[in-house]
């Protein structure tokens, strides 16, 4: 089956991707002999990653023949990613890019990025309210 360009770039959010491994399984060193050994829950872990795969396919197939919530979804994606971009144009310091490694400072960075770009788009409808006001009177 074909899956549509704008359905293709979602479709790792509706399916699960890899695979669980049971906890106590580890790779054979060389030379050593495989055995093949169930891990206790092995089967229900097996049988619930197949049902978690049916629910994502039929998630993704509803999503596939319903178009008005394609354009929905597809309209906020296009927001978010909007917000994205103007956030990193007014964004402050070494062109966006957080290089500190602890994830309380990135935390706090992206935040006020994030405040940074909610004021400056809330300014800008203030200033839009306040020019249709006066164009009003």
């Amino acid at each position: 089956m074909s899956v549509p360009g704008r359905a293709r770039r979602n479709v790792f959010l509706l399916l699960p991707v890899g695979r669980t491994l049971c906890p106590t399984a580890r790779r054979p060193a060389r030379g050593e002999r495989r055995h093949r050994r169930q891990c206790p829950g092995s089967s229900w872990i097996a049988v619930f990653r197949e049902v978690g795969r049916v629910i994502g396919t039929v998630q993704l197939l509803r999503h596939l023949a319903d178009a008005p919530l394609c354009r929905r979804v597809a309209a906020v994606t296009n927001k978010v990613e909007a917000f994205n971009g103007f956030s990193q144009r007014i964004g402050f310091g070494n062109g966006g890019v957080i290089t500190d490694n602890d994830p309380v400072e990135q935390g706090k960075t992206e935040k006020f990025n994030s405040l940074l770009t909610s004021g400056v788009i809330f300014h800008n409808a203030l200033d839009i309210a306040e020019i249709v006001r006066r164009l009003q009177e």
